[in-house]
């Protein structure tokens, strides 16, 4: 799913954060030019992040989450291998 994301990303030359408003004018824009084969991939790439985008809006950074805990022992068991940290 990671590697078809940023695949999509690439085809549609936009990085991330990007916002519904910018990747529909990307895709607009890479739609004029393009043939009928690559336009189905143009087309596909942006459901592709569309979908990704409305269903996942919320990302945060690891560090983003570590200053959010009160406590140091949160923070510890956020760095925890067994809670997904490293």
């Amino acid at each position: 799913m990671i590697e078809s994301i940023r695949k999509a990303l690439s085809l549609l030359e936009v990085n991330p954060p990007v916002t519904l408003k910018e990747l529909k004018r990307r895709y607009r824009e890479k739609a004029k030019a393009a043939t009928e084969e690559e336009l189905k991939e143009i087309s596909k790439a942006y459901r592709l992040l569309t979908e990704f985008i409305e269903n996942y809006p919320f990302r945060f950074s690891e560090e983003e989450i570590i200053k959010s805990f009160p406590e140091e022992r949160l923070k510890n068991r956020f760095k925890d291998p067994l809670w997904g940290g490293r």
